[in-house]
C-alpha cells in the first residue's frame, strides 16, 4: 500500500459516516477533506479533462492522473458512508455520480424524510438536557436538514422551537 492510500483510508475511517440524517454535517466535512488532499476538483464536472476544439486533444497522462485522483475521491466517499447508503453509492463509477446518489438518498424531499426531521425536532424537547452547546448544535443540524429537504423554517419559528426544547428551570 502507498502512503497516499493509507492516508485516504485514515481520512475515510475517521470521518463520521454518512447516514440519512447527517448530510448537512457530513458534506462540508467531506469537502474539507477533499480540499486538504487536493481532490476537490474531482467532484466538479467542469474539471473533467476532455478534448477541446480550441485547446486540442488532452494529454493522455493528464487524463490518467485525473482518473487516479477520481478513484481516490470515490474511495473516500464510498468508505465514509453508512452501509445502507454505501450499497447504493458504490454502484456508481464517478465520484460526481456517487455524491449525487448520496445527496438524493439523504435529502429527498419526500414527506417521510421531512416528517422524520420534524419528529427529531419534537423528540429533542423530550430528551434529557445536555450541554447547551451540544443542544444548540443538534437543533441547528435539524434546522439545516429541514432546509435541505425544502422545508425551511423562519427565524421566528427557529427561536420558538429552540425555546420550546430548553429545560424549564
Amino acid at each position: 500500500m502507498t502512503d497516499t492510500h493509507d492516508a485516504d483510508t485514515r481520512a475515510a475511517g475517521n470521518m463520521a459516516k454518512l447516514t440519512s440524517s447527517n448530510w448537512s454535517h457530513w458534506h462540508p466535512l467531506l469537502l474539507l477533506i477533499l480540499r486538504g488532499r487536493d481532490l476537490l476538483d474531482t467532484i466538479d464536472p467542469a474539471a473533467v479533462p476532455n478534448d477541446d476544439e480550441d485547446a486540442g486533444p488532452v494529454n493522455p497522462l493528464a487524463v490518467e492522473m485525473f482518473r487516479r485522483r477520481q478513484d481516490r475521491t470515490a474511495y473516500i466517499i464510498g468508505f465514509s458512508c453508512s452501509p445502507s447508503i454505501q450499497a447504493k453509492v458504490i454502484k456508481k463509477h464517478s465520484p460526481i455520480d456517487m455524491l449525487e446518489v448520496a445527496k438524493e438518498e439523504c435529502l429527498s424531499g419526500s414527506y417521510a424524510n421531512t416528517a422524520r426531521f420534524l419528529k427529531q425536532l419534537i423528540d429533542l424537547g423530550s430528551e434529557p438536557k445536555e450541554d447547551m452547546r451540544e443542544h444548540i448544535g443538534k437543533i441547528d443540524t435539524i434546522f439545516s436538514n429541514l432546509n435541505a429537504v425544502g422545508y425551511p423554517l423562519t427565524e421566528k419559528a427557529k427561536v420558538v422551537h429552540l425555546l420550546a426544547t430548553l429545560p424549564s428551570s
